[in-house]
């Protein structure tokens, strides 16, 4: 079962992307494959900022380590 984050760290699409650096669309992708969890408020996609940014930083540690 997966936890519930404070809604006041969810950001919307248009902020993960920024934080991420990548397209709507590799996100929306993400959202489906589930490598990025998508939290609906409303009929809006939410992410949680915690998660996105352990996604940057297992990224930046694997580039450091190849």
């Amino acid at each position: 079962m997966r936890r519930q984050p404070d809604p006041k760290s969810l950001v919307s699409a248009a902020a993960a992307l920024t934080r991420l650096g990548v397209s709507r669309r590799t996100l929306y992708r993400w959202g489906q494959l589930g490598l990025v969890t998508v939290y609906k408020v409303g009929s809006r996609n939410r992410y949680d900022i915690a998660e996105l940014d352990a996604m940057v930083v297992r990224a930046v540690r694997r580039e450091a380590s190849c």
